[in-house]
């Protein structure tokens, strides 16, 4: 499952078990990406990895939940796609 600050899915967790969701449509032949940064509570200085997409507007930098800006959490919230552990 490949990263993307443009994702169209999110991952669940609920008891024990992880869920794969889509957050938008998915056309058919379009790729199921997830942003890395919605599954880490890391800092940059504890953890950090180049993005190499080369898409416009991409952050160059994937890390935890605290490295987005506010509009990209509060976009992320407002479609839910924030596991509740992030949020805590």
């Amino acid at each position: 499952l490949n990263h993307s600050f443009q994702a169209n899915c999110y991952v669940l967790i609920y008891v024990n078990t992880a869920f794969l969701l889509s957050a938008i449509p998915i056309s058919i032949y379009d790729e199921m990406v997830i942003d890395y940064s919605l599954t880490s509570l890391e800092k940059t200085d504890e953890w950090s990895m180049a993005c190499r997409c080369g898409k416009y507007g991409c952050r160059k930098i994937i890390s935890g939940w605290s490295s987005l800006s506010n509009d990209q959490q509060e976009r992320y919230k407002s479609l839910k796609m924030v596991p509740e552990f992030v949020l805590k």
